[in-house]
């Protein structure tokens, strides 16, 4: 099992060698990530020997007008410049008619939507050999339109194009099962968890009993105990991944999230 985190140059930079004594495991989000930044991280990751994987925004995986190709190009190299272990990005879409949303935007869980993607699945293999993730959002309600389950959506992906896998946010799932009022334990029945190759792992912003996914604390008992409950269904788990994109304010910060977290998987 390998333990890191999701880059930020802005948090993490000026803390970069300790932290990198202490991963094995370094994930770059290219729309984050300038090329100074990118070069930088690339080669010591590189020295150290710690596994890079990409995380991105923009393909628009979910898209009825198709995944946008232009992100995939600038993808691509990307992925190629630091030998990524694997390419993911969002169960969602992030364009409308070609204008972009700012943020990845909920679809409906519905067999349509499981038929758009197996449409957009050639044009995203012909990139990428190496892993291809799909990853969960965080939602405050379904799409009116699913009929599915979030987790029933997921599992049929997998079962229907069987090289997917999943980048399992564990933190995204815990919040839209606590904002639509479902135990948590049945909110993931029947997901894939044979299918999960790298976890997300942020902590929780609970305001006035609301659950909000602010990337901005440190990883409480609460999300710990939902990781230490599913951590031995994930049979092919390889990368765990601590996300945090505000509030970090000294090493300890972070170094104490990665200790929180190897301490479950020893």
């Amino acid at each position: 099992m390998k333990i890191g985190i999701c880059y930020r140059p802005h948090l993490h930079k000026k803390f970069l060698n300790t932290i990198l004594d202490n991963i094995s495991i370094l994930e770059i989000m290219p729309e984050v990530t300038n090329v100074a930044d990118m070069r930088e991280i690339t080669d010591l990751c590189l020295n150290r020997d710690i596994d890079m994987g990409l995380h991105c925004l923009r393909t628009s995986l979910f898209s009825p007008e198709g995944i946008q190709t232009q992100m995939l190009e600038r993808y691509f190299y990307i992925s190629e410049y630091i030998n990524s272990k694997y390419f993911s990005d969002h169960i969602a879409i992030s364009y409308y008619h070609q204008y972009y949303l700012t943020s990845v935007q909920p679809i409906s869980y519905s067999p349509s939507n499981i038929e758009v993607f197996k449409n957009n699945y050639d044009t995203l293999e012909s990139y990428f050999s190496t892993s291809i993730l799909l990853e969960n959002i965080t939602q405050h309600r379904l799409h009116p339109d699913s009929s599915m389950t979030e987790s029933k959506f997921i599992s049929t992906l997998t079962d229907e194009i069987k090289d997917i896998e999943i980048l399992f946010d564990i933190t995204n799932m815990y919040i839209t099962s606590k904002n639509l009022n479902i135990e948590f334990d049945r909110y993931i029945k029947d997901f894939p968890f044979e299918k999960v190759k790298v976890m997300h792992v942020s902590g929780l912003t609970i305001k006035e009993n609301q659950y909000f996914d602010t990337h901005s604390e440190s990883l409480g008992s609460e999300i710990l105990t939902a990781v230490d409950k599913i951590k031995d269904k994930c049979i092919n788990l390889e990368y765990v991944l601590i996300e945090r994109d505000f509030n970090v304010n000294s090493e300890k910060d972070i170094l104490n999230d990665l200790e929180a977290l190897k301490s479950l998987f020893r």
